[in-house]
């Protein structure tokens, strides 16, 4: 797969909700997104590591030189799957604290950047629905 594509596409987009659980969180949408993928291409999504997974790195790795806030992407190569966070490239198993991000909460979204936003409003008896969400 072409990393420098496939994070191309993750940063033209971003999903976000304002909660993580329920119909309108973001483990709901990510679930449902691959669920869309899965019937379009074929592609099983139940295990962790499948091509074009795009990553939320949750925790700071040193020693990876990874960080909180990391965005990246599971691409395949001749060598097995590969893990693209920035300039990096490893094993996806190498990675620990991370999420599937094909949506992401509000919060966590602070201090990333897309080129478009679509925001996932919870209903109106949701107590994050504020004027400061």
């Amino acid at each position: 797969g072409d990393a420098g594509s496939a994070l191309a596409i993750l940063d033209s987009h971003r999903l976000l909700c304002a909660h993580r659980h329920g119909p309108f969180g973001v483990a709901q949408w990510n679930r449902q997104v691959e669920r869309w993928l899965s019937d379009k291409t074929g592609q099983p999504t139940w295990s962790q590591w499948y091509p074009g997974r795009p990553l939320l790195v949750t925790a700071n790795d040193y020693g990876l030189g990874v960080y909180n806030g990391d965005t990246g992407v599971v691409v395949a190569a001749p060598d097995g799957l590969r893990a693209h966070v920035g300039s990096l490239q490893f094993a996806p198993s190498r990675l620990g604290e991370v999420d599937t991000m094909f949506a992401m909460t509000i919060h966590k979204s602070q201090g990333s950047q897309a080129d478009e936003v679509t925001v996932l409003l919870p209903p109106e008896d949701s107590r994050l629905l504020t004027r400061e969400l």
